[in-house]
């Protein structure tokens, strides 16, 4: 979604810490919020990410390197601290899986030895060559900041991320879509000295409503 007016560039320290799968399409302007204030709105926004606990996503994601260039689908699932992150054909070796919390993570590479791992970031890096930030990905790609590092960013006149600094990566939220009232990222770019990310998010479910 293309971006309007003038965003709003904010330096804070935050504390912060669901459905079928839909079509992606290009969102419109939510009514109610066009007389709120911009802080009011990003405030509000933040809130209903700390309760949005469950869900599922499907999508894919790029990388880029000053070597190489790869993708991969991405299935992720999270049920409050556990989840399950699938990466299907990169690395030319079929699948990749990520689950458990962050305290312990088990990491699967078709063709490799299971590993259990409190680090998956670097155990992933090690074993695929890809740098993906799993721990910190996990709010970002709901449009919230990490909330335990400090952070700066740009808000559009809706009161959602437009830029993101944040552990020594840039992101660019550059459109979103609707699931019921929450607006959730739909492409997020990602960057990080010569390491460009760039995430697709297809749809988004809420497994509770799957579960009827």
């Amino acid at each position: 979604m293309a971006r309007s007016g003038l965003p709003v560039l904010f330096a804070i320290l935050l504390w912060l810490s669901a459905c079928s799968f839909i079509p992606s399409h290009p969102p419109s302007p939510d009514p109610d919020v066009s007389d709120t204030p911009l802080i009011l709105q990003w405030q509000r926004h933040q809130a209903e990410m700390q309760t949005f606990t469950q869900w599922r996503l499907v999508g894919k994601i790029g990388i880029r390197t000053a070597n190489e260039t790869n993708s991969a689908h991405v299935n992720w699932e999270q049920q409050n601290d556990q989840f399950q992150i699938n990466l299907t054909g990169p690395f030319g070796q079929g699948a990749a899986e990520l689950s458990g919390n962050f305290e312990s993570v088990l990491l699967k590479i078709a063709g490799q030895e299971d590993i259990q791992t409190d680090q998956p970031e670097v155990m992933l890096l090690e074993r695929t060559g890809w740098d993906i930030p799993i721990k910190t990905l996990l709010h970002w790609i709901k449009g919230i900041p990490s909330p335990d590092q400090q952070a700066t960013f740009e808000l559009d006149t809706q009161g959602r991320l437009t830029q993101l600094t944040q552990a020594n990566w840039q992101l660019e939220y550059t459109s979103y879509q609707q699931l019921e009232s929450l607006w959730l990222p739909k492409k997020i770019q990602l960057h990080r000295n010569q390491i460009k990310l760039t995430l697709v998010i297809k749809g988004w479910a809420h497994p509770l409503i799957d579960n009827g």
